[in-house]
């Protein structure tokens, strides 16, 4: 996850849909080892919820997430057939469990199939305990390169601006990136 996020949660790829097959992928490994007896640690962890995090700042109330460089399904594993349900909004829903955070919960709208075969139970209580908030407040993303001022307390006056200005994408090759830099959204 270290080489995949840099510290503020932005992927290093420059892509939200690579950023959400990732995250998802690590998550998996991550509760995997839990159940197993591997905790993987803290810097692991804090990676994981800063990916949430980034991704619940960037949605807006709607649920639309800009798209930022390449794009793929976003789906790591396909644990139902409910393909209406964002996986963005399966991310946030596993994040919300696991890091307790109403912001995640509110932007999940809901705990889809996939989060419950693999949070299970437990991982739905958690869920529902949590007080959902939508209220968005501006955030700068200043390793992975991106700026989100918000104005507004509901979605009908919401407005938000995505400011681009991180590099091309991953390394020398640029992988998943597109030439964007100083763009916004």
């Amino acid at each position: 996850i270290c080489k995949q996020t840099v510290p503020d949660g932005v992927g290093k790829e420059q892509s939200t849909a690579y950023q959400t097959f990732t995250t998802t992928l690590m998550m998996l490994c991550g509760i995997v080892g839990r159940r197993t007896g591997i905790e993987f640690g803290a810097e692991y962890w804090g990676r994981i919820r800063a990916s949430c995090e980034f991704l619940s700042r960037l949605m807006d109330c709607a649920g639309h997430v800009p798209n930022i460089g390449d794009a793929t399904d976003s789906r790591a594993v396909l644990l139902d057939e409910e393909e209406s349900f964002p996986p963005y909004r399966s991310v946030l829903a596993i994040g919300a469990s696991l890091f307790e955070d109403g912001l995640m919960r509110g932007k999940a709208e809901g705990f889809p199939e996939a989060a419950f075969w693999i949070l299970g139970r437990d991982g739905f209580k958690r869920f529902e305990a949590i007080p959902a908030r939508t209220v968005q407040r501006s955030s700068s993303f200043l390793q992975g390169g991106y700026g989100i001022l918000h104005r507004g307390h509901s979605c009908s006056d919401e407005l938000s601006l995505l400011f681009d200005s991180g590099p091309l994408g991953y390394l020398s090759i640029a992988a998943h990136g597109h030439a964007d830099s100083l763009s916004f959204t």
